[in-house]
């Protein structure tokens, strides 16, 4: 006879299997479901632009060169150091040059563009004489709307990304999905990079500014005499390294002079040994 426990015992072998694959099948259903979510993420098109017009939020870019011949170089850039200090400006580089012909400083200064043009006004009317002038502009609207977008697509499909990676459960899963966030990390990165160069550059022109003093000829008759005197000094200053040469090597001199003082001496020296 079979007892009750023999009788139980199949029907509790049937019961662990059957939970047993509900497990896998909820495991594999997970599985399934991450990919179905990260297929779709990848199958999804990136929104379409909205239709915003870049002229009504214009970004533009300024830019100038101007080349002046000035009479005294220093008045003339303490006068341009005003002209900075009121327009709220500053000199993103400045570099000066000395030559036989000529003086001059290099300036390149980063002012607000909305005094962009009044800058130069007084800078053309209040250095010197203008010999060279560009103005340029560059409209950046469509980059910095289009950049503005794809960013905003990809800061949302990163945290769709994070909540798949939520779901994920083998090491695979996860793995891909971390990967796919850190490229999405790399391109947020490189749009908002670009977004803040725009925005510096848009805000702030950048005017570059060249100051030239000519140097006066002098005459032929200061030429020569300061030729004369530089020879003098050049000479004198040769015979005093000359000198502490000769000081240096003074074992050598009495070495010399030793033998030419003596040389009859060894001469005959000398034959008394060959004779012998």
């Amino acid at each position: 006879m079979f007892t009750q426990c023999d009788l139980a015992e199949p029907n509790r072998l049937h019961a662990d299997k059957s939970i047993g694959s509900k497990d896998t099948f909820m495991e594999e259903s997970e599985g399934m479901a991450v990919e179905e979510d990260m297929d779709q993420m990848s199958k999804t098109k990136q929104p379409t632009k909205q239709n915003s017009d870049p002229k009504s939020i214009p970004k533009i870019i300024k830019n100038g060169n101007l080349s002046f011949e000035v009479d005294d170089l220093a008045d003339a850039k303490v006068k341009v150091d005003g002209f900075i200090k009121s327009m709220e400006s500053y000199f993103e580089d400045e570099q000066y040059n000395s030559s036989r012909h000529h003086n001059s400083y290099a300036l390149t200064i980063r002012v607000p563009t909305i005094k962009f043009e009044e800058l130069v006004a007084l800078i053309e009317s209040g250095v010197g004489k203008l010999e060279y002038k560009n103005i340029s502009a560059h409209d950046v609207s469509e980059e910095y709307v289009d950049l503005n977008i794809r960013l905003k697509n990809n800061l949302a499909y990163l945290d769709q990304y994070k909540e798949v990676l939520k779901k994920a459960k083998s090491i695979k899963e996860i793995l891909n999905v971390k990967e796919r966030i850190r490229n999405l990390e790399i391109e947020i990165e490189s749009k908002k990079g670009r977004i803040q160069f725009l925005d510096n550059r848009v805000s702030l022109a950048t005017l570059q500014v060249q100051l030239n003093q000519k140097i006066k000829n002098v005459s032929t008759e200061v030429l020569f005499t300061k030729r004369v005197k530089d020879a003098f000094k050049n000479g004198y200053a040769a015979f005093l390294s000359f000198l502490i040469i000769i000081i240096n090597l003074w074992p050598f001199m009495i070495l010399v002079i030793g033998l030419l003082v003596f040389k009859r001496r060894i001469f005959r020296l000398f034959k008394r040994s060959v004779k012998s």
